[in-house]
């Protein structure tokens, strides 16, 4: 299962994404998106999640609530942007079991030339919209995919990077600016990423 973490801003912009989204995948039952936004606005992400209630698993994250995710795959998205790559779900699940340790980082952007681009660089980059094997959540979390695996592949010599590009992820207008990172806890979370990758044996999962 892929879970889609889709964060609305605008009635449309979410119409434009959940259209894209299901129209371009190969098995509706493949995912599950999970809408939120501002909560003053619950009324019309609900009124636009009823177009496709039929088709897809669609439901409304709450602020406060607490929601148990069985899930292989996270992807957060927002409204600023939509998929045009048909299949792609399929594509993504393709590397689903590229690693038993289940540690996978997808992105829609494709390869950065870490040894060669500055940290600034990289930064400015960044992978907007990362799709994250669930062991990678569970560890680290959804943020700053991007400049832990420059950290894991400089440190550590460790790449989980997958190119899924051909998903075909288009932005509305000009995007919103990167939210801003912290190098000390991304040196932390790779750490964390990178000791977990030494010790895995199948026998301990």
């Amino acid at each position: 299962m892929i879970t889609i973490f889709a964060y609305a801003s605008n009635q449309n912009g979410l119409r434009d994404l959940l259209r894209s989204l299901i129209g371009n995948a190969e098995k509706k039952d493949s995912f599950q998106i999970l809408v939120g936004g501002y909560p003053d606005n619950d009324a019309l992400w609900l009124e636009t999640m009823a177009e496709y209630k039929d088709v897809a698993n669609l439901s409304l994250m709450t602020a406060g609530q607490g929601k148990e995710i069985d899930t292989r795959l996270c992807w957060v998205l927002s409204d600023e942007v939509f998929i045009l790559g048909t299949q792609w779900d399929k594509r993504i699940n393709y590397y689903r079991d590229k690693y038993p340790d289940d540690i996978i980082v997808m992105f829609p952007t494709g390869y950065k030339p870490y040894g060669v681009k500055s940290e600034s660089e990289i930064a400015m980059m960044a992978e907007r919209h990362p799709v994250l094997s669930a062991k990678w959540v569970e560890l680290v979390g959804l943020q700053d995919a991007e400049m832990i695996c420059r950290q894991l592949f400089l440190k550590h010599g460790i790449d989980r990077r997958i190119d899924i590009r051909l998903i075909d992820i288009q932005e509305r207008g000009a995007p919103s600016p990167r939210p801003a990172y912290d190098p000390k806890e991304v040196i932390r979370k790779a750490d964390i990423i990178a000791e977990y990758i030494n010790n895995f044996t199948p026998s301990g999962t």
